[in-house]
């Protein structure tokens, strides 16, 4: 349970993704992450890279009216939070997305920046669940990075920072915005 005492959604598959983790951590970087970090000459993009190569769990890849369409929202915010340690350099973080989650996309809504076709909004409004890999959940997450990139754009930051104070501040205006989707997925 978090501390709240929400139940931790799909914990049986995410107990798996850390077993696998470790796994591989053993086997492909002698069990440091230091070595994957060296490998990727620390770079954000280049840790994404490699831990969706190696790391499986990570591939937040799907199909779109035919097209492949990757997140990699996970395997970013790793490279990300790797860069906001102080004892580590990573390098090329302005080439990073947004991680599209379930917040963001929220606080978007709530504020304007997203606004979604009346039976999408009906369905988030009463808590329907959106379908992992659906068009309704690869249109809010695409809209949330497009949105990002706009934001980041005008605002001449890093998408990444942009991520970081949506996400902060929903925490803080909870109570005050409109639902998120709810979809049951390992991917955020």
């Amino acid at each position: 349970q978090s501390h709240n005492q929400t139940q931790i959604t799909l914990l049986k598959q995410r107990q798996s993704f850390l077993q696998q983790a470790g796994q591989i951590l053993n086997q492909d970087f002698a069990a440091d992450f230091n070595n994957l970090i060296k490998l990727a000459n620390s770079s954000a993009p280049q840790i994404s890279r490699l831990i969706i190569k190696h790391f499986s769990c990570f591939n937040d890849t799907t199909v779109y009216r035919q097209k492949q369409v990757k997140f990699f929202k996970r395997a970013q915010i790793c490279a990300y939070d790797l860069s906001l340690l102080s004892e580590i350099k990573i390098t090329h973080i302005d080439q990073l997305t947004l991680f599209a989650d379930y917040r963001l996309p929220q606080m978007l809504r709530t504020f304007g920046v997203l606004e979604y076709q009346p039976a999408l909004a009906e369905k988030v409004d009463h808590l329907q669940l959106i379908i992992p890999g659906s068009q309704e959940e690869l249109e809010i997450r695409a809209s949330t990075v497009w949105a990002g990139e706009l934001l980041a754009y005008q605002l001449n930051l890093v998408p990444a920072q942009i991520d970081n104070a949506i996400w902060f501040l929903a925490k803080q205006t909870q109570q005050l915005m409109k639902p998120h989707h709810q979809t049951l997925t390992t991917s955020y």
